[in-house]
């Protein structure tokens, strides 16, 4: 979403159709082909941070494809990015979600110097707390 002179410019909020799942979906299908892994994507999702995972009696490290794979979900979310931009020149690029961290690692510093950062508070969490904020602030104004 784009905001000038701290106005929201009309028609240009866009989702992105990337996200931590495809890291963690990746992960999930190299664990099952070269690991023998046969448990859920969700264990897998909450063990990303951790870059290993236990099968059996062992400890699985997956680092360097979790990695890869960061590095890829930054790749489609610079596309989106330009593909979305057009003739602005944003101040800054708020990341969120729950790759939102792991993603800004591999944002090159050019553009981490204008302006590329990962949201305060939890970045998995920020779609809700904000709604959350935006509607404590309305009924605030109403009360009013």
């Amino acid at each position: 979403m784009i905001f000038n002179k701290g106005q929201y410019v009309a028609g240009s909020a866009h989702s992105c159709k990337h996200g931590v799942k495809q890291v963690a979906a990746g992960v999930h299908q190299w664990l099952r082909k070269y690991k023998g892994y046969s448990g859920d994507l969700w264990a897998v999702d909450n063990a990303l941070d951790n870059g290993s995972i236990e099968i059996g009696s062992q400890c699985e490290p997956f680092i360097l494809e979790r990695d890869a794979l960061y590095a890829d979900l930054l790749d489609d979310l610079l596309t989106f990015y330009e593909s979305n931009i057009g003739s602005r020149d944003p101040a800054a690029v708020l990341m969120s979600g729950g790759g939102a961290k792991n993603t800004h690692n591999f944002v090159p510093e050019q553009l981490k110097a204008t302006g590329w950062r990962v949201v305060s508070g939890d970045p998995r969490r920020a779609n809700v707390d904000n709604a959350y904020d935006f509607l404590v602030k309305r009924e605030a104004k109403r009360g009013s």
